[in-house]
């Protein structure tokens, strides 16, 4: 329903074209659909063992995930992080990048009119003060992190005192590999 709206935000925010912007907002879209048809295939299993026994597995959420966000790719990026997460019964706190932060507020609006209170959180600002803030607080039970390798090394010496799970993507630097059976062309356009 807010497409334009969301576009608009995420070319103002990262200086992409409206038509680079429009296919981010749409990607984001498909992201949080998918997680959403996902959660509805988490269950829990009874493995067969001895008549004696009763073993099964049991999916609990953690709790409060933690997550960080780059500046590069705003909304597709709350939709990575965020889907899975509420997907699988969390609540979130998200800090996006400093740089891009207006799409991320605008979902946690959106996410307010659907989810209960709590459940979708933002928190914008610099790393320093929002970013440890959030990966060192003890009721932050599973951080995700996309990233510089720096800033990663950072949030495991945070995470690592309580040994809360972490999830991170870590200085890619998005390598594009032609072969010589490819039409140089779309190459070429796809890179630029």
């Amino acid at each position: 329903d807010n497409l334009d709206e969301f576009t608009l935000l995420e070319s103002l925010d990262s200086g992409k074209p409206l038509d680079v912007a429009e296919g981010e907002i749409k990607r984001g879209i498909k992201y949080l659909e998918y997680y959403a048809g996902l959660s509805r295939s988490i269950e829990g299993k009874q493995l067969p063992y001895d008549s004696d026994a009763l073993i099964y597995t049991r999916r609990e959420p953690y709790g409060v995930v933690g997550q960080i966000t780059p500046w590069n790719f705003p909304f597709v990026m709350v939709a990575y992080k965020v889907g899975p997460a509420l997907a699988t019964g969390n609540t979130t706190v998200l800090k996006p990048a400093e740089q891009t932060p207006l799409t991320a507020l605008r979902f946690a609006q959106e996410a307010q009119k659907v989810a209960p209170d709590g459940v979708v959180n933002v928190v914008p600002g610099f790393g320093h003060e929002g970013g440890d803030a959030l990966t060192s607080h003890s009721d932050v039970r599973k951080i995700a992190f996309t990233g510089s390798t720096e800033v990663g090394k950072t949030i495991m010496r945070n995470a690592s005192d309580r040994a809360a799970p972490e999830t991170l993507e870590l200085g890619g630097k998005s390598p594009f590999i032609v072969f010589p059976d490819a039409d140089i062309d779309v190459a070429v356009e796809s890179v630029a």
